[in-house]
């Protein structure tokens, strides 16, 4: 069950945003491969924040790490990781009951590189993970890291 929002440590506005990050099998669920023990027990506050951020009509954006097969990142090509969110396979999905409201999905790692923050991310996807633009709300503009030459996301 959801915590009440009264009882989240954080209120949402119009001009605050929710970042939810990673929520995906591979990390959270007990079967995936990187996956942090008791990461699934989270999930009911995140849900709580999802929630509440979309009642105050708060723009939600979910990061995904979503990996080709074969990247330098995962140790099978010389890297450090094991292999972990392939594009459109189930360690890359979110977790079941996941709260995914229409704002924005952004996707890290798809061109092959590390992928660790999705300031510098590449694709916005929508929240239910198909399309080219985000959905959701609209008119919103989220800025794009300044090391990526300082472009926007916007949202459709």
């Amino acid at each position: 069950m959801a915590a009440p929002a009264a009882a989240l440590p954080v209120t949402y506005s119009p001009t605050t945003a929710l970042l939810v990050v990673d929520v995906q099998n591979d990390f959270c669920h007990p079967d995936g491969s990187l996956s942090l023990p008791g990461a699934a027990g989270a999930l009911p506050t995140i849900n709580a924040h999802v929630a509440a951020a979309a009642a105050a009509a708060a723009p939600v954006v979910y990061t995904a790490d979503w990996h080709p097969p074969v990247t330098p990142h995962f140790v099978t090509s010389g890297g450090q990781w094991p292999v972990h969110c392939v594009a459109d396979t189930w360690g890359a999905r979110f977790l079941d009951g996941l709260a995914l409201v229409g704002d924005a999905v952004v996707r890290k790692g798809v061109g092959g590189e590390d992928g660790y923050s999705g300031f510098g991310a590449r694709v916005v996807v929508g929240a239910g993970g198909g399309g080219s633009a985000a959905g959701g709300r609209g008119g919103g503009r989220w800025p794009r890291s300044t090391a990526a030459g300082g472009r926007w996301w916007t949202r459709a």
